[in-house]
């Protein structure tokens, strides 16, 4: 179904709103759609594949809201959004994300030119709150790098209460030869290069072909969550429920594209470290890291090792930027010359005193959720228990992140 909000008040005439709420309604938009997400500058899980993907494994049980904005011909801003309901009775509270919110966390910061900023949330607003009965709007995290947030925050009046907070940091690293020349001229890596050339039988590649990416992934997974089973823990596929049936058809998609890199270290044709990427434009997505365990590749410092060739090579493909994810990590600011950018969060709550109400509910009941079973039992508690309890988070508890 197509929602046409053209005539809304808060529009000018130039611009156009359109709202899907199926994503079967925009396959004719896939490449137009990609290449204002590259246009825009925004990450490659704003493409038209990766929000399909997530949308069929996480959230088709709730309602589509993808904001389409044109100003003449050109697609000037998309804003994928969902809403979902929370709660019954007089407490019962509709609550609008970004699609992929929140499993797992990501740094969105959805395509949206600048110069309109003020103009499409506007509209989004009017929509969400006044057309939708939306109790909340949760949007983020975006980063402080994001093109539009300046005028995001600058432009337009908000409907209602906002609140914004700092959610957490994502880590970037700006390549370029001189970093990667810089990197490979410490003597820790040198020191470790060495040992490679002593050993004959290690090799290294890079996996892009999508018949060979299957393949390489389940190895992948496996060396991942033996590697996490050995401090106690699940390990990223299994911290997210349904986390490798949702990466395996998240590659099988992006591989297509061209968009999948697996940088590995092999041993006699066996991989004994590998690191998980995609590439969008001149951006690198670093997923995920693996490695072998044992005493004989204690000296061999594979993880590092792993990381290297990975920054060897994007620099090599024209990449000038590395997104590293959201959290701190001591060593992708120390070792790897990362920069900690905010990460943002902003929530909207409409004057009226229902949505105000209930969205307080919503807020205690999520904060009382952190800390009960976040922070006491899957942080404390599950870790000690036997394997077979399990190590995934429960979706009820995910539905409540964002």
């Amino acid at each position: 179904m197509t929602v046409d909000t053209q005539f809304l008040p808060a529009l000018s005439t130039a611009l156009r709103c359109t709202v899907e709420t199926d994503f079967r309604s925009l396959q004719s938009l896939r490449e137009e759609w990609d290449a204002t997400v590259l246009a825009l500058g925004s990450p490659v899980c704003m493409t038209l594949d990766w929000l399909e993907t997530w949308w069929e494994h996480y959230g088709n049980r709730n309602r589509l809201r993808i904001f389409l904005f044109r100003r003449g011909a050109r697609l000037v801003g998309i804003l994928p959004l969902y809403l979902e309901t929370f709660g019954i009775g007089p407490l019962k509270a509709v609550i609008a994300r970004i699609v992929g919110a929140n499993i797992p966390p990501r740094c969105f910061n959805p395509p949206v030119d600048p110069g309109c900023v003020a103009e499409i949330f506007a509209c989004v607003y009017r929509q969400l709150f006044v057309d939708e009965g939306c109790d909340l709007f949760s949007f983020g995290p975006v980063s402080e790098r994001w093109a539009a947030s300046t005028a995001f925050e600058t432009g337009g009046s908000l409907p209602g209460r906002t609140a914004s907070r700092t959610a957490d940091v994502q880590t970037v690293i700006d390549i370029s030869p001189d970093f990667v020349r810089t990197l490979v001229e410490k003597k820790s890596v040198k020191r470790y290069l060495r040992e490679f050339e002593k050993r004959r039988s290690i090799t290294t590649d890079v996996v892009t072909e999508p018949a060979e990416l299957e393949k390489c992934f389940e190895a992948f997974a496996r060396q991942h969550a033996e590697q996490w089973r050995a401090m106690g823990k699940g390990g990223h596929f299994v911290a997210w429920p349904g986390g490798l049936d949702y990466h395996r058809a998240l590659i099988g998609r992006q591989a297509r594209l061209g968009r999948v890199r697996f940088y590995r270290i092999l041993d006699n044709g066996e991989m004994i470290a590998g690191v998980y990427a995609f590439l969008f434009g001149a951006t690198l997505s670093w997923e995920l890291s693996s490695r072998a365990l044992g005493p004989e590749w204690n000296k061999f410092h594979l993880g590092k090792a792993a990381l290297v060739q990975m920054f060897q090579d994007a620099a090599g493909a024209g990449v000038s930027t590395v997104d590293a994810g959201l959290g701190h990590y001591e060593y992708k600011v120390n070792n790897l010359g990362g920069t900690e950018v905010p990460a943002r969060m902003l929530q909207i709550v409409p004057c009226r005193w229902s949505c105000r109400v209930k969205s307080a509910a919503f807020l205690a009941v999520k904060s009382l959720m952190r800390i009960l079973y976040h922070k006491i039992w899957y942080r404390r508690v599950v870790p000690r228990l036997p394997e077979w309890v399990g190590r995934s988070q429960s979706r009820f508890w995910l539905r409540f992140e964002a």
